[in-house]
């Protein structure tokens, strides 16, 4: 898929309200896009340049709320996540711990994200959670593709574990480690 047959995909994926993310089924918000000069200030406030596609997602497409798990974080204006948006939760995270260059995409729940690992010209998509970071097989493109395909993207990204729920004794699902490549891990 070229990233015009994405971006136009994207835009007859987000006039369906209820399917813009997958973590709910309510209906989010669509943020028009943001102008030149709004991404070059968040480009500034987090001192490096989003990757293009990202960029024309930001400008050409929505200003974040759409995409897996809770929805790509927007701009100031966006998409937020417990109330931050894009640079304010990068800002935030990296005070946390969280490693630079890991720009986080999109909230999983639970402390689990989906970053875009800007340290390399692959700008890999990859998972991060209380483990560590994890090198995924998806690019940018490919991770919304397969969004786009209803492929689910926390099994790809993340191990499915099963506990037993301490109160009925019953098997219950959880997610575990990112799959993939351990690329940073965070000492337990």
């Amino acid at each position: 898929m070229t990233e015009e047959d994405l971006l136009q995909a994207l835009h007859r994926r987000l006039a369906i309200p209820e399917k813009r993310i997958n973590a709910t089924t309510d209906a989010v918000p669509l943020y028009p896009p943001v102008s030149p000069a709004t991404l070059a200030t968040a480009e500034r406030a987090l001192r490096f340049a989003l990757p293009t596609i990202l960029r024309r997602l930001y400008t050409e497409v929505a200003n974040g709320g759409f995409g897996p798990g809770f929805g790509l974080l927007g701009i100031d204006g966006g998409h937020r996540d417990e109330g931050r948006a894009l640079v304010q939760m990068y800002e935030y995270l990296c005070s946390e711990g969280w490693p630079s260059g890991y720009l986080p995409l999109a909230d999983f729940g639970c402390g689990a994200w989906a970053a875009i690992d800007l340290a390399t010209p692959s700008e890999h998509v990859v998972a991060m959670d209380e483990w560590g970071v994890t090198e995924t097989s998806f690019t940018l493109c490919a991770w919304l593709e397969a969004w786009l395909a209803d492929v689910d993207l926390e099994r790809e990204m993340f191990e499915s574990l099963t506990q037993m729920n301490p109160f009925t004794g019953e098997p219950i699902p959880v997610r575990g480690r990112g799959k993939g490549k351990v690329l940073v891990s965070w000492d337990h």
